[in-house]
């Protein structure tokens, strides 16, 4: 569903997570699991939709943090289609009242096409027109030394707006990046906010609302199989010790919960 919008204020700076796509996965759990048993996903799935007392839902959650008096845009979805030559991004920023003219800054967290897909509208204009485009280094060179059609239209294109920085340095004041190799090479986690109070926006390190329970699973999507579980598992417990409050793009809307430690596993408890 187009149009919506969720609004909230965390660590001193105003957010507005825009739903691109949400949809309900079917009983098997979506996604493949590669190295975990059908009948245990299906328990798991079973076990998840039976405590949230509804069906598991996967969604594309992009965010938006006003802070300082700039516009921050984190990735940018599928972009326009053959249903939505708009794209649903650019239609949920016009409920929220955001002028995509107005962003300052559009962050990549990394180069997988349904994070870079409104890059640029239909005609390979950039969405953002006065914008500057920020990613990681590694996941740059890693796109660009042998890019695919996605890269080659929604990154070299707009090569000439977008700043490499290193991950584990900070973007900007109340901006900075984590190291979170495995399902990209070059992926960055961020942290958003001021003070103790900060916002952990894990992008792809997890997909779906019961993995943090099976933190060892992965899909065939996960670039690295051993480096996605072991950043997994950091920043799950970095978010558990420090109550992050956490942003997932791919958890239902708006993405927005908790990891809880729970043993030597975690829990996510989606945000009241």
């Amino acid at each position: 569903m187009s149009g919506r919008f969720h609004r909230f204020q965390h660590g001193g700076v105003n957010f507005t997570v825009i739903c691109e796509l949400e949809r309900e996965l079917p009983p098997g759990g979506g996604p493949s699991f590669l190295n975990a048993p059908a009948d245990e996903v299906r328990a798991a799935v079973d076990r998840w939709t039976s405590e949230s007392g509804g069906p598991l839902r996967m969604a594309m959650n992009i965010l938006v943090a006003d802070i300082d008096g700039k516009l921050v845009v984190i990735d940018t979805g599928n972009g326009p289609s053959d249903d939505n030559a708009r794209g649903a991004m650019v239609e949920g920023l016009e409920a929220a009242g955001i002028d995509p003219s107005a962003v300052d800054m559009v962050i990549t967290t990394h180069g997988h096409g349904d994070h870079i897909g409104g890059n640029t509208d239909a005609a390979g204009n950039p969405t953002f027109p006065n914008a500057t485009y920020v990613i990681s280094d590694i996941e740059w060179q890693r796109l660009t030394s042998d890019p695919n059609d996605a890269a080659q239209r929604q990154l070299i294109g707009l090569a000439d707006r977008y700043r490499q920085v290193t991950p584990g340095d900070d973007i900007m004041p109340g901006i900075g990046t984590i190291p979170a190799p495995g399902h990209a090479a070059g992926m960055m986690a961020l942290v958003i906010g001021k003070g103790d109070d900060t916002l952990l926006h894990v992008a792809d390190t997890f997909h779906l609302a019961f993995q943090p329970g099976h933190p060892d699973w992965y899909i065939s999507f996960d670039g690295d199989p051993d480096q996605t579980v072991r950043t997994r598992r950091s920043l799950f417990a970095r978010a558990a010790e420090n109550g992050h409050l956490v942003m997932a793009y791919h958890a239902p809307f708006p993405g927005l919960g908790r990891i809880e430690a729970d043993g030597d596993v975690w829990r996510w408890r989606p945000a009241e």
